[in-house]
């Protein structure tokens, strides 16, 4: 099976490679891709328009959720210099990163376990602000090494924004559940 393109999803929003993106301006022109394609608009065309409408709305919906989201866009950007990465087998290196993210896990587990609500709510905003720490550090790494070049720095910076995004969403969870327990 021949590869399939890849789709730059910078150039659909007229913007500039690159990790630091202006959001309001990828909202703008979102609204306005959307205004322009949504199949809706296109809803007394023939059927082959209308298709092609779906497929394009589709395509910017994809591009705006790549580009908003802090670990996806890093990804993509990588995909556009050709470095794929295998969500199975790729785990970054750095000895120091995954055990801290262990001790975060293990705190994590506790937190589920925790008997009093105002503890275990006090523990996960505890968490979740060391996690945004985390996450802005490793996206600033992520930043620089993509400015410079250094696409296997910025590679490792990927897989640990993988490991924070997973954390976060794992503290996302055990706060919800601890919502519903109380």
């Amino acid at each position: 099976m021949p590869a399939r393109e890849q789709q730059n999803y910078f150039q659909l929003f007229g913007l500039a490679p690159g990790f630091a993106i202006d959001r309001d301006a990828v909202e703008r022109k979102y609204r306005k891709l959307q205004a322009l394609l949504h199949p809706d608009r296109h809803a007394a065309s023939g059927g082959q328009q209308q298709r092609i409408a779906m497929r394009q709305s589709a395509l910017v919906n994809e591009a705006y959720g790549v580009l908003m989201d802090d670990c996806a866009r890093a990804g993509h950007l990588l995909q556009l210099q050709g470095i794929e990465l295998n969500d199975e087998t790729d785990t970054t290196a750095d000895a120091g990163f995954l055990a801290e993210q262990m001790e975060l896990r293990e705190r994590l587990q506790e937190l589920g376990e925790c008997a009093d609500p105002r503890e275990a709510g006090a523990e996960a905003a505890q968490l979740s602000r060391q996690a945004a720490a985390s996450a802005a550090q490793v996206c600033d790494g992520f930043s620089r090494a993509w400015q410079g070049g250094d696409w296997q720095a910025a590679r490792e910076y990927l897989l640990k924004m993988k490991f924070i995004g997973k954390l976060n969403a794992a503290i996302s969870d055990t706060v919800a559940g601890l919502r519903t327990e109380n």
